[in-house]
């Protein structure tokens, strides 16, 4: 069963882990390399991914020591700073709709600015597909080598307080 879990770092932040039940952990912002290995160790996972969501050094100090470790995929933003980021939305790449399962190409990203080569954080832009497909909202529009997965489970902590 799929879980999220913060892991403690430095005196005031957390990292995101997620294990997906099947042996493999993503995690968010890893500004320190140390809280991943233990939790990767003591729950024997291996590190898939990560997600950077942008570039100040609590939420980046350990990802290139993890990534040189685990040989992961490292996701983020489209910023010079970062030059450890593996992958981006770019014009070409093969998407995904979900749940419907339509499958495209990315022929255009566009901002209020103009036209760009790739989407990231936080950026709010419009996709055009090479195709016609009906995507409401609420759909999710993925890579298709990189879906997730789908299931009906959920596994979570319910705290509830009353007087």
């Amino acid at each position: 069963m799929a879980t999220i879990e913060p892991l403690r770092a430095f005196s005031d932040n957390y990292i995101w882990l997620f294990d997906d039940g099947a042996g493999r952990a993503f995690v968010v912002d890893p500004g320190d390399p140390q809280p991943v290995r233990a939790a990767l160790e003591a729950r024997g996972l291996a590190l898939e991914a990560i997600l950077v969501t942008h570039h100040h050094f609590d939420h980046v100090g350990g990802v290139e020591a993890l990534k040189a470790e685990t040989g992961c995929t490292v996701y983020g933003p489209d910023n010079p700073d970062l030059p450890f980021i593996d992958r981006r939305l770019r014009d070409g790449d093969a998407v995904t709709v979900l749940p419907s399962g339509f499958e495209s190409k990315i022929k255009a990203i566009q901002t209020a600015d103009g036209a760009l080569e790739e989407a990231y954080h936080p950026l709010s832009v419009t996709i055009t597909l090479e195709d016609e497909i009906d995507i409401s909202r609420g759909d999710m529009l993925v890579k298709a080598q990189n879906q997730p997965k789908v299931s009906q489970d959920i596994d979570l902590m319910l705290c509830w307080f009353s007087e």
